[in-house]
């Protein structure tokens, strides 16, 4: 787990590869390495399990973007 205090700003970042690696980074260090090939591309998402947050600053990268219609959003 990960201490995140109360009151107290956080930089996350999490890389996701199409190949299956996925790295997590908490204020620079890394703390989870991680393969799951069972995705491909699709939605981006987040949230909390049990933890209330302030979200800031969000940037999301991509070598392409797919454009395709949705079912679940309209």
């Amino acid at each position: 787990g990960v201490e995140w205090g109360d009151g107290i700003w956080h930089r996350v970042k999490l890389v996701r590869k199409m190949d299956g690696s996925i790295k997590i980074y908490f204020d620079g260090k890394l703390i989870l390495k991680a393969e799951d090939t069972t995705l491909g591309a699709g939605y981006i998402g987040f949230g909390s399990f049990d933890d209330e947050g302030k979200i800031d600053n969000i940037k999301i990268y991509a070598n392409k973007m797919l454009k395709k219609k949705s079912l679940i959003f309209k």
